[in-house]
């Protein structure tokens, strides 16, 4: 298997216990994604986003629904702001950006860094995996439908029930990692379509560019997909110099 579908995410905490601001970037073959969230006194004080390559030209317009965010309690939980908002009314991968940039700020977590690699299938069958900051934390066998192997995945439906299986089983390390991985592996299937034959979003409701009333103005961003098979050091390349918080001057809380 060749290793077909990559995708990093990375993010950076600057601040101290009263006032944090967190930035977290992911890029893959089909979106590059910036999210910022400045929390102060454990709570989410401010929520921005940026859509720098995207699937269609709604996707940027994504970026105001993170203000419902605003005012919550923050968590040590990524997963924690689907019980905030509904997420069909967000862009999947800034909302997935925003959960780990207020965990990170949460558990003053200085710098963290996933690596996702999904090689191409091969007779539906495909052995996803991610690695935390260098090393790898899991690896599955998967199906396009369930996840084969190791236990306690084994005979797991990764399309269905799955958030809810993980948050019984698995603890929080695992279980965000497990999360970002799952979120990978179905959306490497799109390497297996012509996805620039599309004229638009297709309405199903499941993100905010596929809403109904809002699909069919959602134009396809022709040749918005790269390629990181080869190349995987450049994913968030771009984003190195933004996530050191250079542009960014000391924080001081004003209560």
């Amino acid at each position: 298997m060749s290793d077909g579908f990559r995708r990093r995410i990375e993010m950076r905490t600057t601040g101290d216990s009263s006032a944090v601001v967190a930035r977290a970037s992911v890029e893959d073959d089909f979106h590059h994604f910036r999210v910022q969230v400045r929390c102060a006194d454990q709570r989410i004080d401010s929520v921005e986003g940026w859509a720098l390559r995207h699937p269609y030209t709604a996707c940027p317009s994504a970026a105001a629904e993170l203000k419902r965010l605003e005012g919550y309690a923050i968590s040590d939980m990524s997963a924690a702001v689907y019980q905030m908002t509904q997420a069909r009314i967000h862009c999947t991968h800034m909302l997935d950006l925003a959960g780990l940039a207020i965990a990170a700020a949460a558990r003053k977590i200085a710098r963290r860094t996933y690596d996702i690699a999904v090689p191409d299938r091969v007779d539906t069958i495909t052995e996803p995996r991610i690695s935390r900051d260098g090393r790898e934390v899991l690896r599955w066998r998967a199906d396009m439908t369930s996840l084969l192997s190791p236990e306690p995945f084994a005979g797991v439906s990764y399309r269905i029930g799955f958030s809810e299986w993980a948050h019984s089983e698995l603890e929080r390390d695992d279980l965000e990692a497990a999360l970002a991985l799952r979120r990978a592996l179905i959306i490497s299937v799109g390497r297996t379509k012509d996805l620039d034959a599309q004229l638009h979003a297709v309405p199903t409701g499941f993100c905010y560019a596929q809403q109904p009333e809002r699909a069919k103005s959602a134009a396809r961003v022709r040749n918005s997909i790269r390629e990181f098979n080869a190349t995987p050091e450049r994913l968030c390349e771009a984003d190195q110099a933004w996530l050191t918080f250079r542009d960014e001057p000391p924080i001081r809380h004003v209560p």
